[in-house]
């Protein structure tokens, strides 16, 4: 079944009523997921990162903000295999997913790391020296840089579903402003699992954080002058989103990183057999390979002088020659890896089934076995007592089972114990005489026939302190006495009935 993923606003986890996008895997084109943000009041969302968000994130001081972000970046890390597991749906390689998911948590802690070291254990940060204005003293100025009062937008681009939300989540929630984050479509199965992780941590006071996985509606209709967008994505979306009337009119902050076009250079005097050469080269493969060139610092042209133009291509094509033998014995590694971790698993199963745990607790008798032996399915090892289901087996006669019913009280007395009587139930009555269930039961269909009275095994369920089982062992002679009067009555209906 598709998976749907879900918004979330005001604190709660929410899906759209309709309008679902889906999400293809990059590696069979089929629908990993489905996407959408439709019956969302995004007015209500900004309304709810301003009045419970923003109050609760400034009522924390950097430290508090600081170490907040050290747990949500340790979350990250701790799962980060979940993380993993999705972005390979994304076309992401391991490596790829490492720079996104390891990185973005990397961020995250360089920043927790940061504000504890380098901001106050206060809410306000001071900017620069306490300025006397007047000559008497009356009159002096100190700028502080303190929270904005509104909500940050977080628009993302598909290529960092993770580092790309946390690099901007970070410093906004270290700040002291609520965010609202938007995902890019494509990756956005990834982004709301990590999200997800950073809800389920509990640090985040309520109204810091929501989630949009789909459209945006009307929400930029209704930010305000206290509000800002973040935006990571093309120079066009850029422009558009920038082009709405409300951010001239109501003088909302606009920041966009947009298309970049990045140049790696060799120098002239930078010649083949130099570092600087060998360098380049190693770069330029680099980026070639790393994220299907989708960083947005990635390297898009490479230029060199007409001098070097053969050696750096003979170059980089060895280059890729030695990723490509590379990639094949990675590829038997992994295969490797594979079989090791099947042994390994076959290893725990049979040192599981090497522990033999009893299935009662008791006590250890007639033990044969000894430290260090080595055993084999089937061989007897020792004898265990029961400690608290003890019973008592008494053998009657067949001439006396006609009146006895499970349930019947049963008046004890042990040989071992003199003088005390101990009280008990009647638990059950074996289904066949001692002697046919014996090792060589008798067969009195041949020869002479000498008729013997059978006893039949009838178990009696003691009922006793703890103290008194503990001075009961198995082989003990005791004598027991059956109160049968309730079954006087059914022996005489069966007599006048066969009569």
């Amino acid at each position: 079944m598709t998976r749907i993923l879900s918004n979330y606003s005001a604190d709660s986890w929410r899906d759209a009523s309709g309008g679902l996008a889906d999400i293809r895997s990059a590696l069979t084109g089929e629908t990993v997921a489905q996407t959408g943000s439709e019956g969302l009041d995004f007015a209500g969302m900004l309304e709810h990162a301003r009045t419970v968000g923003g109050p609760a994130l400034r009522a924390m001081s950097f430290q508090r903000r600081a170490a907040m972000l050290k747990a949500l970046g340790a979350a990250i890390i701790e799962r980060k295999e979940e993380l993993y597991a999705l972005s390979a749906e994304t076309g992401a390689t391991r490596q790829d997913g490492w720079i996104d998911i390891e990185g973005g948590a990397g961020t995250l802690l360089a920043l927790a790391s940061r504000g504890r070291k380098e901001l106050p254990d206060d809410v306000i940060l001071t900017d620069g020296d306490f300025e006397p204005i007047g000559k008497r003293g009356t009159f002096a100025g100190q700028h502080v840089y303190t929270s904005l009062h509104g909500a940050a937008v977080q628009i993302n681009a598909f290529n960092f579903p993770v580092w790309g939300m946390l690099e901007k989540l970070g410093p906004a929630l270290l700040a002291g402003v609520p965010v609202i984050v938007k995902p890019a479509t494509a990756t956005a199965q990834v982004a709301e699992a990590a999200f997800r992780i950073l809800i389920e941590t509990g640090v985040l006071p309520a109204g810091a954080a929501q989630l949009i996985v789909g459209p945006v509606g009307d929400l930029i209709d209704h930010l305000g002058g206290q509000d800002l967008v973040s935006f990571t994505g093309s120079a066009e979306t850029a422009a558009r989103i920038h082009g709405h009337p409300v951010f001239a009119r109501e003088g909302v902050r606009f920041v966009a990183e947009r298309d970049s076009l990045n140049a790696s250079i060799l120098g002239p005097d930078a010649a083949p057999r130099t570092p600087e050469f060998d360098l380049f080269i190693a770069e330029v493969v680099r980026e070639m390979t790393i994220k299907a060139g989708q960083k947005c610092t990635a390297i898009r042209r490479a230029m060199v002088p007409a001098a070097h133009l053969d050696a750096a291509e003979a170059a980089l094509a060895a280059a890729r020659r030695r990723l490509d033998t590379l990639g094949k014995q990675l590829g038997q590694a992994d295969a490797q890896a594979d079989s090791a971790r099947a042994q390994r698993e076959i290893s725990e199963l049979n040192i599981a089934s090497a522990n033999l745990t009893a299935s009662i607790t008791g006590r250890v008798g007639d033990m044969t076995v000894r430290a260090g032996q080595f055993v084999q399915p089937g061989q007897r090892l020792m004898s265990l007592v029961p400690r608290d289901q003890v019973y008592v087996t008494a053998n009657f006669k067949e001439t006396q089972l006609g009146l006895i019913r499970p349930g019947q009280p049963v008046r004890i007395e042990v040989d071992a114990l003199p003088g005390l009587v101990l009280r008990g139930r009647v638990e059950s009555i074996a289904p066949g005489t001692g002697a046919e269930f014996s090792i060589l039961p008798p067969q009195n269909a041949t020869g002479n026939f000498t008729k013997i009275v059978q006893r039949v095994p009838v178990r009696i369920a003691l009922q006793s302190t703890a103290e008194v089982r503990r001075l009961l062992v198995p082989g003990m002679s005791v004598g027991v006495t059956i109160d049968t009067r309730n079954a006087r009555g059914q022996l005489e209906r069966l007599r006048r009935a066969s009569s």
